[in-house]
């Protein structure tokens, strides 16, 4: 997916382990290029994140409480298809 480079990226974390979370937010902090516009740790909440902030990047951690990550890619990109999704683990 190719991104102005002169725009700030909006960002949901979506992450089922809280450490996970607050390194990805950190990480974003030191980077101006992105803006987080909100965070989950379920995919449940996840879709009507996504929904609601249209973000052009999901950070997904693959191991969710209720779902997963996996599964979660595919309803992002069937509510947000311009989103570009990422999934990460920390296993």
């Amino acid at each position: 997916m190719n991104f102005p480079s002169t725009l700030p990226l909006s960002v949901v974390i979506i992450g089922g382990s809280h450490d996970l979370r607050v390194s990805l937010r950190a990480m974003l902090r030191l980077e101006a290029r992105f803006v987080l516009v909100g965070e989950t740790e379920t995919g449940a909440a996840a879709l009507g994140l996504v929904l609601r902030c249209q973000p052009a990047v999901a950070l997904v951690d693959v191991c969710l409480p209720d779902r997963s990550g996996f599964e979660v890619v595919k309803c992002i990109r069937q509510l947000a298809p311009g989103c570009a999704a990422i999934v990460l683990s920390n296993a």
